[in-house]
């Protein structure tokens, strides 16, 4: 991937960019003791004081021969706001800068680690050997042309067409709100799920059980499930809409990228967030990173070019205990949320219906503290 794929090394800038704060996890010959690093041992971080999840991370780290590892909860400060502020705001650098971002996404908490009892033998396509004849009294399959011409005898490979959607897409590291835009803004990334290793870049997906690239029918960019899964969707069109000069095709490219947006939203409003007052801030770096692309306003949850078609879909009544986003919002309830599909039928809402005024106070974080809205059409 590092040295063949053309997208994944045109985003970000791996190996430029440091976070405000690092962990580093020494050089792979250096870690033992001798008199010279002694006090550096000293002065280090205690494996065994950490999660077993922490502790793969270095290992995993050292493994890739990478000199430098982030882990939030290390290297923000848990119990400082200010600092939780400004780090929270550059989580859009951190991801879309790193070489890869490692994900547990087998585990269920930060003692899960990334290595679980497993038998390789069920990561394994099961080769069975078919024949479709009609014999004896039997009912043969085949009972028209045109399964007879598709049931062809021969050595079949028996497996889950699924796989990546249970092990990657539906596990619950990835039903967490913050995780949406790490995956998204990461280059590469490498799950450990209770099954197997899988590799996600911006070119390909692999795993154990198709090391040269998952099938069509199982990957997440082109299986029939993959429509409501949207995370990678989204990455497509926004890698797309970044190379297009061509006016007629950007503007395709925007209506693709707005549809893929609403749908990315419709999924992270399913997701669970530990603090329901980070509903804009667990977003917000794929906010800047849309923006970027799009030159588009953000306002409270929308864009301002769609506005005010988006506004059409009546939201559910579940209200936060405090205030974080104005009524209007789709953040201002935490139940799931839908919207009209962005055709003409939505975009010709605007004859009818037009924005006279609207005014948002954004945080850096993305956080709301305000937002006005003035609309004008007919009852």
């Amino acid at each position: 991937c590092h040295a063949n794929h053309t997208v994944c090394n045109q985003v970000g800038s791996a190996g430029t960019y440091l976070p405000t704060r690092i962990i580093d996890v020494g050089e792979v010959d250096d870690v033992h003791l001798t008199k010279e690093t002694m006090a550096d041992l000293k002065s280090g971080i205690e494996m065994g004081r950490l999660p077993r999840t922490f502790q793969h991370a270095i290992g995993m780290t050292r493994d890739l021969k990478i000199r430098y590892l982030w882990i939030d909860s290390l290297c923000i400060i848990q119990d400082s706001p200010d600092d939780w502020a400004e780090e929270a705001s550059k989580m859009q650098d951190v991801y879309k800068n790193a070489f890869c971002t490692l994900a547990a996404t087998g585990g269920m908490d930060s003692n899960s680690g990334f290595s679980f009892l497993r038998d390789p033998r069920t990561i394994e396509p099961f080769v069975v050997t078919a024949n479709w004849e009609h014999r004896g009294d039997s009912v043969c399959i085949a009972t028209n042309e045109y399964l007879q011409r598709i049931l062809i005898p021969g050595s079949y490979y028996c497996m889950d067409f699924d796989f990546w959607r249970d092990q990657v897409e539906e596990a619950s590291l990835n039903r967490r709100a913050w995780v949406m835009q790490e995956r998204i803004l990461s280059t590469r990334t490498v799950h450990f799920s209770g099954q197997q290793v899988l590799w996600q870049c911006r070119e390909q997906e692999s795993c154990e059980t198709f090391p040269d690239g998952v099938p069509g029918w199982s990957s997440p960019r082109t299986a029939l499930w993959s429509i409501f899964v949207n995370s990678t969707g989204f990455r497509l069109a926004l890698d797309k809409l970044r190379g297009l000069e061509d006016q007629s095709l950007r503007e395709s490219g925007l209506v693709e990228i707005h549809a893929s947006w609403h749908k990315l939203i419709k999924a992270y409003s399913t997701c669970g967030l530990t603090m329901e007052e980070d509903k804009f801030v667990a977003i917000f770096s794929l906010v800047k990173e849309m923006k970027l692309v799009t030159g588009d306003e953000w306002l409270a949850g929308f864009w301002k070019s769609q506005l005010p078609n988006a506004l059409g879909e009546p939201l559910p009544a579940s209200r936060p205990r405090n205030w974080r986003a104005p009524s209007w919002s789709w953040a201002s309830t935490n139940l799931p949320v839908f919207f009209f599909p962005v055709d003409e039928l939505c975009r010709h809402r605007s004859l009818v219906a037009e924005v006279k005024e609207v005014d948002v106070n954004t945080l850096k974080t993305g956080g709301v503290t305000g937002a006005f809205l003035r609309i004008r059409g007919p009852l």
